[in-house]
């Protein structure tokens, strides 16, 4: 995908941040044979890539998890794209059902990256993991 359609998509998606009730916020849409499905802003504890893909696969009637091409996650904050790699239990999730991910890096010479997801890798854990593993293992 070229990166002045990667720049309107991401300003598309730009105007529906504010729906986010979250701190940090994120909106994904999944890119199906060149449409847009699925706009979705991330909730309390839910992020916005899996909330985008899981409505995508329920819109698809409602069978297995359908595969789709292209999933676009971005964050944008005070006007600048942030970085928006999702986190290794989103990777986890998603890759076998999406080809391809466009993240925000924050990066302003650089501002996206699309990689193949199963070759994406992560370490880092959302902040909602990390307080559930302190609570299991503190128990």
């Amino acid at each position: 995908m070229k990166l002045n359609k990667i720049f309107r998509l991401a300003s598309l998606l730009s105007r529906c941040i504010e729906k986010s009730t979250t701190q940090k916020k994120h909106v994904a849409a999944v890119i199906d044979n060149g449409k847009i499905h699925c706009i979705r802003p991330n909730n309390p504890g839910v992020h916005a890539e899996f909330l985008s893909f899981s409505n995508f696969s329920n819109y698809k009637n409602n069978k297995s998890k359908k595969n789709c091409k292209i999933l676009l996650v971005i964050r944008f904050e005070n006007g600048m794209f942030k970085n928006s790699k999702p986190c290794k239990e989103c990777i986890e999730k998603l890759k076998h059902h999406v080809k391809k991910i466009i993240y925000s890096t924050g990066d302003i010479c650089n501002p996206f990256v699309c990689e193949k997801l199963e070759d994406l890798k992560n370490n880092w854990q959302s902040n909602l993991v990390k307080k559930i593993k302190d609570r299991v293992y503190m128990k």
